[in-house]
């Protein structure tokens, strides 16, 4: 069964771009022009999405919003969220609780390679953590969410920084120590990283 992809953009012809590039290439796309849509839709599908593309700059509830509600149910919190935006990264976003609870953050317009690669990633990513995890968990539980954490952790912040840098946040002071303070933060969290995965060799 191929990987389905929930589409979410209040201009149809943005949703029908990426449709037909993710179709292309084999996806399942389902969409929705709004977040009220998107919300509706989620709760009634018989297999969810495995990953969402999400505009931000939507009308009745925004991207964040939908965001937040997606990620405080218990069904739909694991489905991994990309967020698509007119709107450049600030140093106030990327500091943000929200900012924890999405795998990247696309600035239109973008390119058939952008989001490929974007949704590449975090399938392939996801993949990657279901195997480890599932080894995991024949040691501990504790551990194995854990780690899910840490690695999306790892995976999320090195893309924010990665999009800092595309907007030129090395020529801004404030977002020069953002990046710095979060580089530290992924260092530690690799660290960490290792010493899990090593008791998989033990």
């Amino acid at each position: 069964m191929g990987k389905r992809i929930m589409v979410v953009d209040d201009d149809p012809d943005i949703v029908e771009m990426v449709r037909r590039i993710l179709e292309a290439e084999g996806y399942e796309v389902v969409h929705a022009y709004s977040g009220v849509e998107c919300l509706e839709l989620l709760k009634s599908m018989d297999r969810r999405p495995d990953l969402i593309l999400l505009d931000i700059m939507m009308e009745t509830i925004n991207g964040w919003e939908t965001l937040r509600r997606i990620k405080s149910d218990e069904v739909l919190k694991e489905i991994p969220v990309c967020m698509l935006t007119v709107v450049p990264l600030t140093p106030e976003t990327a500091t943000s609780e929200d900012i924890e609870n999405i795998e990247n953050y696309i600035v239109k317009p973008f390119t058939k390679e952008d989001i490929l690669k974007c949704v590449r990633d975090i399938l392939e990513r996801e993949r990657e953590i279901k195997d480890v995890v599932g080894e995991l968990r024949k040691i501990s539980d504790e551990i194995a969410n854990e780690y899910v954490e840490t690695r999306k952790y790892v995976e999320r912040h090195r893309k924010l920084i990665s999009v800092l840098m595309k907007l030129g946040g090395l020529d801004d002071e404030n977002t020069r120590r953002i990046i710095k303070e979060k580089e530290k933060k992924i260092m530690e969290k690799e660290a960490r990283l290792k010493e899990i995965t090593s008791m998989l060799r033990g």
